[in-house]
C-alpha cells in the first residue's frame, strides 16, 4: 500500500472542520438575528392556555411571534433539516431548555420574565458557538500544522523507499536505516505532544456527545484523525525499515563472503576487516 492515507486521513478532517464552521456560524448569526427580534416584542400580563400543549405538537401553540421569529431565523439555516428536522418546540428545548420550551408552549402572551429568560438562553447559545468556533480554530490549526508536518515526513519517507534498497551497499543502508529511525522517532513525539494536547482540551456544553473530537468528527471514519494520521504514517515507516533490514541481513560486507549478522549496530565502523 502507497503510504498516501495519513494526508487523505487530515484533509477529511479539514473538510470536516470546515462545514462544522461554516454551520455554527450560521446558526450564531440565526440566534442573534432571533434574539434582536424577541428583544422587540411587547410583553403582557401572562395568560395560561387552557389546553395543554405537549413538546412535538405539530399545531403551533400560542405566542405565534416567536415561534415565527424562530422558525424565521434559527430554523431557517440551510442545513436545519438534514441535521435537525424537529418541530419549533423540540427545537426549543433541546437549544435552551425543557422548560423554557414547556412555558412557550402553555402561555399565550409573552410575559417580561419569560422574554428574560428567552433572551438569556438565546445569548448564551450564541456564547456557546462562539467558544466552540474558538475551539474549532485551534483544531483547524493543529491539523493544518500535522498535515504539514506529516507531509515533510512522507516525502523523505518515500524518497527512501524509492532507492534502489536491493542494489544499495552497506554504508548506504545503514545511513537509510539511521534517517528511517529518526522518522520514528519524530512520529513517537508528533503522537505524545497530540496525547498531551488532547488531555488539555475541555469538555464543551453545546451537545452531549463527549469529547470534542467525538463532536466534530462523527461523521468522520477516525475520531482522532491526527493520531490515525501519525500511526499509518508509523506504520508504513516500519515496512520499509523491515525492507532495509532484509538488505542489510544478505548484504556482502567483504569479498570474503561474510555477510552482516547484526543490522542493530555498526560492525567497525561499516569497514571490512582485512586479514
Amino acid at each position: 500500500m502507497e503510504p498516501t492515507a495519513p494526508t487523505e486521513t487530515l484533509e477529511a478532517a479539514t473538510r470536516a472542520l470546515e462545514r462544522e464552521q461554516r454551520e455554527l456560524s450560521r446558526e450564531r448569526r440565526a440566534l442573534e438575528r432571533f434574539a434582536k427580534r424577541v428583544a422587540a416584542f411587547e410583553t403582557a400580563v401572562p395568560r395560561v392556555s387552557n389546553s395543554a400543549r405537549r413538546i412535538g405538537d405539530e399545531t403551533p401553540p400560542g405566542l405565534t411571534s416567536v415561534r415565527k421569529a424562530y422558525a424565521e431565523t434559527v430554523m431557517s439555516v440551510p442545513h436545519y433539516t438534514k441535521r435537525y428536522d424537529d418541530t419549533w418546540l423540540e427545537s426549543v428545548a433541546e437549544e435552551f431548555s425543557d422548560e423554557l420550551a414547556a412555558a412557550l408552549a402553555h402561555h399565550e402572551v409573552l410575559s417580561l420574565q419569560l422574554k428574560r429568560s428567552l433572551l438569556a438562553a438565546t445569548r448564551q447559545s450564541v456564547a456557546n458557538r462562539t467558544q466552540l468556533l474558538s475551539s474549532i480554530e485551534t483544531e483547524c490549526e493543529s491539523v493544518a500544522a500535522a498535515e504539514r508536518t506529516c507531509s515533510a515526513l512522507l516525502e523523505e519517507l518515500t524518497a527512501l523507499r524509492n532507492q534502489p534498497l536491493e542494489r544499495l551497499e552497506f554504508n548506504a543502508l545503514w545511513l537509510t536505516r539511521e534517517r528511517l529511525e529518526g522518522l520514528r522517532e519524530r512520529c513517537d513525539e508528533l503522537a505524545d505532544e497530540r496525547q498531551r494536547e488532547i488531555r488539555r482540551e475541555r469538555r464543551f456544553s453545546l451537545a452531549e456527545v463527549g469529547s470534542l473530537e467525538q463532536y466534530l468528527y462523527q461523521e468522520c471514519e477516525r475520531t482522532y484523525p491526527i493520531l490515525a494520521a501519525i500511526a499509518t504514517l508509523g506504520a508504513a515507516i516500519a515496512r520499509v525499515l523491515e525492507t532495509v533490514d532484509r538488505s542489510l541481513e544478505a548484504v556482502v560486507i567483504d569479498d570474503t563472503g561474510r555477510c552482516s549478522g547484526d543490522v542493530r549496530r555498526r560492525e567497525s565502523d561499516a569497514n571490512p576487516v582485512v586479514p
